[in-house]
């Protein structure tokens, strides 16, 4: 109970400080009650982006490690499907440039989301969970230059500067909390990277289909209210 107070306050307190919220008690919700409907759907789709993140990105070294017990040559074979969607995304961006921002990063979530269910329910041999990897790099590397361009399109012309605040508090704030659940979640036993299943990916890969989910949602929204939509450039 002690843990969980420590971690609403650090999260409260990161919002504020990061997101350009009053230090009050009142002054994050009033904030937040006065966003457009979009702009809160979006704060919850960066928020359990975060969390995923540091659920799969952010502890997959750690997997590689202790399922595979990978040696230094195998670790550098790995970065080749981890990093080679970044440069690919230049040209998967090209193909899907008739879509808007949102309807890509719904793919991107499709992607992400495929790759480390799969690794979180089985473990493969080393040459197949090559292949889900970069499947889920591919997803999270289409996504990632499509947040701040989102964002700045379903934020207002003149509070732009204060929303890509609040994003990146939000952001910041998820991590530091995605963060704290891992180390917690590792030293009680919860999560293991030994075990057959890999209850972390899973419940990354549960987040991402409630990114998958607002998406989508946020898509219909959008469309639905006449908001212009950006087309990644």
């Amino acid at each position: 109970m002690f843990t969980l107070k420590i971690i609403l306050i650090i999260v409260k307190w990161m919002i504020l400080f990061l997101g350009g919220g009053s230090i009050n008690k009142k002054g994050i919700f009033t904030e937040f009650k006065g966003m457009r409907s979009e702009i809160k759907i979006y704060l919850f789709i960066i928020a359990m982006t975060a969390l995923g993140l540091a659920f799969s990105n952010d502890v997959i070294s750690n997997y590689f490690k202790d399922a595979y017990n990978v040696n230094a040559y195998q670790r550098g074979l790995i970065e080749f499907p981890r990093e080679m969607p970044g440069l690919l995304c230049i040209l998967a961006m090209s193909m899907l440039s008739f879509l808007t921002d949102i309807r890509i990063s719904i793919l991107a979530q499709v992607l992400s989301l495929v790759g480390i269910t799969v690794l979180g329910f089985v473990t493969p041999n080393f040459s197949i969970m090559l292949v889900f990897v970069f499947i889920n790099s591919l997803g999270m590397h289409l996504s990632f230059p499509l947040q701040d361009s989102i964002g700045m399109s379903l934020a207002d012309p003149k509070k732009v500067g204060k929303r890509m605040g609040q994003f990146k508090g939000v952001t910041t704030a998820f991590q530091m909390l995605g963060a704290i659940i891992v180390f917690i979640g590792f030293r009680k036993g919860f999560f293991s990277f030994t075990s057959p299943v890999k209850y972390i990916f899973l419940l990354s890969g549960f987040l991402f289909f409630i990114v998958l989910i607002l998406f989508i949602y946020l898509d219909k929204h959008v469309t639905g209210s006449g908001h212009h939509q950006n087309k990644f450039k």
